[in-house]
């Protein structure tokens, strides 16, 4: 009975870091972070803005991205600078999880030379968001800037 104990100790005790190792990565490749990915693809410069409504408080929002009201980002046509990241937490973007961070947005517009995407309702930017959902289990939102 003790040498039965004894080498399971061992046999831990030699191993039990690579098991550490696999457990780990199980457990965040089961639980992959959540983002939104804007590239831009267009050839030329293009300017996204999101902006959050007047609620309690930007804080408390899931789309918490600064202490402003507004978010706007400018995407150069070259790269390193083509492509927006943003993370927000582990998880994935079911149906409501999307609908708690875009109930929280007054507007969100995207103005190329091709033209301007203007989104001025959660139900609009929901749409667009949700079917832009990519990747095992829906991780990722990707919005690509082609025009």
């Amino acid at each position: 009975m003790i040498d039965g104990i004894t080498n399971y100790v061992l046999f831990f005790m030699k191993y039990g870091y690579y098991l550490l190792l696999i457990v780990c990565t199980m457990t965040v490749y089961c639980s992959p972070m959540r983002k939104i990915n804007i590239k831009n693809r267009s050839g030329n410069d293009i300017d996204v803005t999101w902006k959050l409504k007047d609620l309690d408080s930007l804080y408390l929002s899931p789309f918490f991205l600064s202490n402003s009201k507004t978010v706007a980002f400018h995407l150069n046509s070259d790269k390193p600078y083509n492509n927006i990241k943003m993370s927000f937490g582990m998880g994935s973007w079911p149906k409501d999880t999307l609908a708690a961070i875009t109930e929280r947005l007054e507007s969100l517009e995207i103005k190329s030379a091709g033209g301007t995407i203007f989104l001025d309702s959660s139900d609009k930017i929901f749409s667009f968001l949700y079917h832009r959902r990519k990747g095992i289990g829906n991780r990722k939102i990707e919005i690509l800037i082609t025009k």
